[in-house]
């Protein structure tokens, strides 16, 4: 017996949310579930793994159809290419030479860059916590 998954999407802003509403019944066919929620507000955890994007975070609650443990190491190996990541653009904003030549514009888009990883980096602790 196949079950229905739910989802809950978390997003940003109203504009995000309303792109997601456009689209929900293409999503439900992707997701397979009939019971999928587009909010503002942070949903129910419980029993959810966590996804994040850019500009919302999915919950998907399968805790009783998949393998937490196997969830658990893909997050941690997930966080561990965040944490490479994160130390690649921290050593870019570290280093003279690259602060003094590249064009304004590029070290601007290269510390935003840092904030989202290190801001993606705390909702993978967070899922890790979450799940064990």
């Amino acid at each position: 017996m196949e079950r229905d998954i739910r989802l809950a999407v978390k997003a940003e802003s109203s504009r995000v949310n309303e792109v997601f509403d456009r689209y929900r019944d293409t999503i439900r066919l992707l997701v397979n579930s009939n019971d999928i929620r587009f909010s503002l507000e942070v949903p129910e955890r419980e029993g959810s793994i966590p996804l994040v994007g850019n500009g919302f975070e999915a919950f998907v609650y399968v805790k009783d159809v998949i393998d937490i443990e196997k969830e658990l190491a893909k997050l941690k190996k997930e966080l561990q290419s965040s944490e490479k990541a994160i130390a690649r653009t921290k050593g870019k904003l570290s280093n003279p030479s690259f602060l003094d030549q590249a064009p304004p514009e590029v070290v601007k888009k290269v510390r935003i860059q840092a904030k989202e990883l290190e801001r993606r980096q705390e909702k993978i602790e967070g899922y890790i916590r979450e799940l064990r």
